[in-house]
């Protein structure tokens, strides 16, 4: 109860056109790298929950009509690096998922992996600074292929910092920040 608490006190909701709440009979996409990460449920500085809840996972058991989830991307890796992760199935599969649904939920943004201490594992090249405040390239490439859908996006951010949502503040019919 108390973790719930703190997960609602730590979200803010940045922009909403009258999207949220959503009734919960909807077919909604859930698509992103983050939306079903441990990794940001954790951040830097944690001990070992007894239970994990993604936020896959907590739209999941709260909807009542289909969920369909499509990672779309991986979190910062391109094709130029040779990933298979970020191959342009996953990016289709993320495509299909949002057209066959009535809204979708894009959960992107940051893991402690990209901003954390210097030395971790993606981020000792900058003193475990980011470069800027914008997302990674891969991610703002299935970004731009959801919004073309057409489909209304409610965009969830989840990071320990800023993060440039000029065109999701513009694009999107609701902005979230979840902190980690």
């Amino acid at each position: 109860a108390l973790n719930r608490e703190m997960a609602r006190q730590s979200m803010v909701l940045l922009k909403n056109n009258g999207i949220l709440p959503l009734k919960g009979t909807e077919h909604i996409a859930v698509i992103g790298p983050n939306a079903d990460s441990v990794s940001v449920l954790l951040a830097n500085y944690n001990g070992t929950p007894s239970r994990y809840t993604t936020l896959l996972r907590g739209i999941q058991e709260a909807a009542q009509g289909k969920v369909e989830y499509a990672r779309g991307s991986h979190l910062y890796k391109d094709e130029s690096q040779n990933d298979t992760d970020c191959s342009e199935r996953y990016l289709r599969e993320a495509i299909l998922a949002a057209k066959r649904s009535d809204a979708v939920i894009l959960c992107m943004g940051l893991d402690p992996t990209l901003e954390g201490e210097e030395g971790d594992a993606y981020n000792g090249f900058n003193s475990g600074d980011k470069a800027d405040l914008e997302l990674p390239a891969c991610q703002k490439l299935l970004y731009e292929e959801i919004v073309k859908t057409g489909k209304p996006v409610i965009f969830v951010n989840v990071s320990g910092s800023c993060i440039n949502l000029c065109r999701q503040d513009e694009e999107c019919a609701a902005v979230l920040q979840c902190f980690y």
